[in-house]
């Protein structure tokens, strides 16, 4: 019976931010360390790659596209909703790799 086994590499640049929308904050990341802890209304957006909470990628690239990002999000009443946001927003490789490994048991 195969097995399938698999292995993530995460590999985050020097610099990137994490937005944590459900909790309505932000984290700065410079030269691999924590430089500010927030709230999101205060952030500014710094051309560097933005990551979620659960480490996937956010599609933003303008500090006017985050903003429609956040607005957007603020308007999500449903599970429909949210999933149509993650599904336009969000990317699952920006900064790690899945592998898949299989192994034949007999």
């Amino acid at each position: 019976m195969p097995f399938i086994k698999s292995a993530i590499k995460f590999h985050y640049p020097a610099d990137f931010d994490i937005i944590l929308l459900s909790e309505s904050g932000f984290v700065k990341i410079r030269d691999k360390k924590v430089i500010e802890i927030g709230e999101i209304e205060k952030y500014k957006f710094e051309k560097v790659p933005l990551v979620n909470g659960r480490g996937f990628g956010i599609k933003i690239n303008s500090e006017e596209n985050f903003k429609e990002f956040l607005q957007e999000f603020k308007t999500i009443k449903n599970s429909r909703e949210l999933a149509n946001f993650s599904n336009k927003y969000f990317f699952l490789n920006q900064f790690r790799t899945l592998k898949f490994y299989f192994d034949y048991v007999i």
